[in-house]
This record gives structure tokens, sequence and C-alpha cells, in this order.
């Protein structure tokens, strides 16, 4: 019988440092998720990507991880204002 993948969880701090230590990656984004939860996309210069989802109950949980990430420019957008 298959076993089912458990998720890394625990502490923010602890998760965070962890990546950092084993692959240099820092947060490079960072949204609020409709969960209330936090998700943050953590990259390093050589490429590697983690995502993690911090829950409101401060437990965070590695999502998916990878490499070869690649930054993208974004053009900002202009806001008109019309009067109503």
């Amino acid at each position: 019988m298959a076993q089912t993948p458990t998720i890394p969880c625990g502490a923010r701090a602890s998760i965070l440092g962890q990546l950092a230590e084993r692959y240099h990656e820092a947060p490079a984004n960072m949204r609020l998720a409709h969960s209330g939860g936090i998700v943050e996309i953590l990259t390093s210069e050589t490429g590697s990507w983690t995502i993690v989802l911090t829950h409101p109950n401060g437990i965070s949980c590695l999502l998916r991880a990878g490499e070869h990430w690649e930054p993208v420019k974004q053009k900002k957008k202009k806001v008109r204002y019309t009067p109503s």
C-alpha cells in the first residue's frame, strides 16, 4: 500500500532558516491567500526556488520547490482616474 507523502511543516523562522542555510534562498515575493495564509516564493541566485504557505496559526509548510527560477520584469500599469 502506497504511503501518502508528508508535507514538511514547522515554525516559519525555522523553515526559512533551513532554506537560507541549505539553498541560500531568500523571500522574493509574498501574497495573502484567500484562506488568510501567506504564500511566499523564496529564490536563490543559483535559480533554486521554493513556495511556502504560512497558515494563520503560524505554521509554515513547503508546497513546491524547483530549479531554474527566472525573474520577470513587469511593466507598471498606468492607473487612470475617471471622475464619476
